[in-house]
């Protein structure tokens, strides 16, 4: 005993549906594509969320509130004496990964360390104009000791 028949009418209604679809396209193309651009055009509206503290904490759990009451009674002021060990939060460090473009591959050869060299320099040369005052590299960076305190930079000493 066969039991087709809910196939064969699915199979009907499919190729009347695509004989339809075959003699007017034009409604289906632009339906679609307004579909695809207003779902689109609400992806402007979306916020993305980078705090870890944010993603993985619960909003009243006690650790901001704690990590809030250290930062209100105990502030630092990591302009002069920066020590990564005081730190409250991680903030918003900036990494430079540098890679070679040559045959070698190789970023301690002398030609990839004299444009790693001149990146440094650049990247200390940057300046900022904010609200009419000029601003430096060092005018920004986390200070000790009178010296800004950059990860990785003894490795250009040479």
């Amino acid at each position: 005993m066969k039991f087709d028949c809910i196939e064969k009418i699915i199979i009907s209604l499919f190729q009347l549906y695509g004989r339809f679809l075959a003699r007017h396209p034009l409604p289906f193309l632009v339906l679609s594509v307004l579909v695809a651009a207003g779902l689109g055009a609400g992806s402007f509206f979306l916020d993305s969320e980078t705090n870890i503290e944010d993603l993985y904490i619960p909003q009243n759990a006690r650790a901001k509130t704690e990590r809030a009451y250290v930062q209100e009674h105990f502030p630092t002021n990591d302009s002069t004496s920066f020590q990564a060990t005081r730190l409250i939060t991680l903030g918003r460090p900036t990494s430079v990964i540098v890679t070679s473009k040559l045959s070698d591959n190789n970023v301690l050869g002398s030609t990839a360390l004299a444009a790693i060299v001149s990146l440094n320099k650049a990247i200390k040369g940057i300046q900022a104009e904010v609200s009419g005052r000029n601003y430096s590299y060092t005018d920004l960076c986390s200070m000790w000791n009178m010296q800004c305190q950059i990860n990785g930079e003894d490795l250009l000493d040479f």
